[in-house]
């Protein structure tokens, strides 16, 4: 057995061995190879979030002046008399219908014919202590009308229509 092992140990020891003999120091290293294709792009990320929003940008031009219509305001006047009374003829573009009155405000203000800058509002009121102001129909087209008014003073007559 013990020659069994002896030939098994010069067999190791012979298969171990290099052709040459052993193995010598490690070669320079070699040129680099030549650069590969490049590869696929990948997918598009995520969006970033919204910036600020930007300075408020200048106003444009005045448009053009519309038509009179639905919400069309004319002023007139008139001094009143020495008996009181102011009234003028509104246009008939107000309304011809005697069942639909135009919106109108009164004002009184004076003494003078306009050139004032303190206007006083005057309603409708049952008693002659204070003047009065009334949307009258007759013949056929809209008046405002105005009573118990300081003589010489300026009465107006706002219409919206």
């Amino acid at each position: 057995m013990k020659q069994l092992f002896a030939v098994a140990a010069a067999l190791v020891v012979c298969a171990c061995a290099g052709k040459d003999g052993s193995t010598g120091p490690m070669g320079p290293t070699g040129a680099t190879g030549a650069t590969g294709a490049t590869g696929a792009t990948g997918a598009t990320g995520a969006q970033g979030p919204a910036g600020t929003t930007g300075a408020q940008g200048l106003p444009g031009p005045a448009g053009a002046t519309g038509a009179s219509g639905p919400g069309t305001k004319i002023v007139l006047t008139a001094v009143v008399t020495a008996g009181g009374t102011a009234t003028v003829a509104l246009p008939a573009i107000v309304g011809t219908n005697q069942l639909l009155p135009p919106a109108m405000a009164c004002y009184v203000g004076g003494p003078g014919s306009g050139t004032t800058s303190v206007w006083l509002s005057v309603g409708g009121s049952p008693t002659t202590a204070y003047p009065t102001c009334a949307a009258v129909f007759a013949n056929g087209v809209w008046n405002g009308s105005m009573i118990d008014a300081p003589a010489g003073w300026t009465a107006a007559f706002v219409v919206v229509y």
